[in-house]
């Protein structure tokens, strides 16, 4: 998670934490580790080819998540 910068200003800083609220983070959680971006990277760690297994596309990677 990215912090507040030294060299934003303080609504800045406020809208950047409105952000990470913790509807917000359990999202971001869900998207990002489980099922989220961890199962579509253990999916393509099993494939046979070695094109498949490192070739991303982040059309497919983002809708996966």
């Amino acid at each position: 998670m990215t912090t507040v910068r030294p060299d934003w200003s303080s609504d800045q800083a406020e809208q950047w934490l409105r952000h990470l609220n913790l509807a917000s983070l359990e999202n971001i959680s869900v998207h990002e580790v489980y099922p989220g971006h961890f199962v579509h990277a253990v999916c393509a760690l099993r494939q046979p080819s070695l094109l498949r297994k490192a070739f991303w596309c982040s059309g497919f990677g983002e809708g996966w998540a």
